[in-house]
């Protein structure tokens, strides 16, 4: 077992709470283009396989809250 794994266990917490924080995340259609408003549904068909995958890849972008770039850059 890799002797890191704690430290990165415990990264992944902060890590997920930054992007939670500083990102608002945008669902990607299947024409690459960002979806808003109703048009932003996810699909949750599943397709056969062991976990019961879904049958669509969920693709989101991050786009940056314009109330936390100031905070991402200060000193």
């Amino acid at each position: 077992m890799c002797p890191g794994v704690n430290l990165a266990t415990a990264g992944m917490a902060t890590l997920l709470a930054s992007v939670i924080q500083c990102f608002d995340l945008s669902v990607v259609g299947p024409q690459g283009k960002i979806l808003k408003g109703n048009d932003a549904k996810v699909s949750m068909e599943e397709r056969a396989g062991l976990t019961v995958p879904r049958a669509h890849n969920l693709i989101c972008v991050p786009v940056a809250r314009s109330s936390a770039v100031p905070k991402l850059f200060s000193s």
